[in-house]
């Protein structure tokens, strides 16, 4: 008798294959529209990658939410595994960026919803105060933290390339005024997901550690126990190696600083009301502050 999986749809071998940790992939730069949403979104994900993780924490016609959707590479995968896909984006042109990528990549076989990322805020689109039932299956999400990309650089040591060094600027100036304001919007973002996920099902995002004012600082760390106060169940990591992402000779000589080849992909899951409720319980028992 096959035994079947509350999760996802995948066979128990491509359940092995799929729970190694380390993913290693190399995906093709000119492959789903990749330079169309990199012009506006130089951090983005391939939906490919994105579509491997959707099957491992979702159904088919399961519903996938990405709140911070971006040009629109998870809401892209979502669609490939044949999930019905939500996104919220409040850049306008990243947004755009989404829809252009569904009309170059539509096809005789595939047709992508170019009005599934919606241009509103998230924390507006599903206030607080509302109280929305549960709907979501699986949130997926690449939440806003650090504007690398957009910031001054300092020369690199070896001028002959032309070549620039990795950002080591202060946190001010970036998305966030400090590192306490990106502290609160996890929070933010860890409590409103909580109240849209349904009981027992997944919320996964990715993150990355970030090498600010001289030290480096443990993002997925930080992220993980923000989340984790607001009552959902850490399940593990996935680190994604970029083999395509360049490297260069950072630090050199008087400082190692490693070449950050990987991103990580935390993974949580919702613990259900009763759940949530007898671990609110023994916390006020045990005189513990509760998340």
């Amino acid at each position: 008798m096959s035994i079947v999986s509350k999760i996802n749809d995948l066979t128990p071998s491509q359940w092995l294959f799929r729970s190694k940790s380390v993913m290693r992939r190399t995906f093709g730069l000119g492959a789903d529209a990749h330079k169309i949403r990199k012009a506006f979104n130089k951090a983005c994900k391939p939906p490919a990658l994105c579509r491997d993780i959707v099957e491992n924490f979702s159904k088919k016609d399961d519903v996938v939410l990405d709140p911070f959707a971006g040009t629109g590479g998870i809401i892209l995968g979502a669609q490939m595994a044949g999930r019905k896909a939500m996104g919220c984006e409040i850049d306008p042109k990243q947004a755009q960026a989404y829809r252009e990528a569904c009309i170059q990549m539509s096809s005789l076989f595939t047709d992508y919803d170019q009005d599934a990322v919606k241009t509103c805020d998230f924390f507006e689109a599903y206030a607080a105060d509302s109280s929305p039932i549960p709907f979501v299956d699986f949130l997926f999400t690449d939440p806003p933290y650090f504007d690398m990309d957009r910031r001054p650089k300092s020369l690199r040591w070896f001028k002959g390339k032309g070549s620039q060094q990795r950002p080591m600027e202060p946190f001010e100036g970036c998305l966030f005024k400090g590192i306490d304001a990106w502290k609160t919007f996890m929070s933010s973002f860890a409590s409103r997901a909580m109240m849209l996920v349904k009981d027992g099902r997944y919320m996964a995002y990715f993150m990355e550690d970030a090498y600010l004012s001289g030290r480096y600082v443990f993002l997925t760390h930080i992220s993980a126990e923000i989340v984790e106060s607001h009552g959902w169940i850490p399940q593990g990591e996935y680190i994604w190696y970029n083999e395509g992402r360049r490297p260069g000779f950072f630090g050199f000589p008087s400082k190692m600083i490693t070449n950050r080849t990987h991103t990580s992909l935390l993974f949580f899951l919702h613990p259900g009301k009763r759940e949530k409720e007898k671990k609110d319980e023994r916390n006020e028992t045990n005189g513990s502050p509760v998340g």
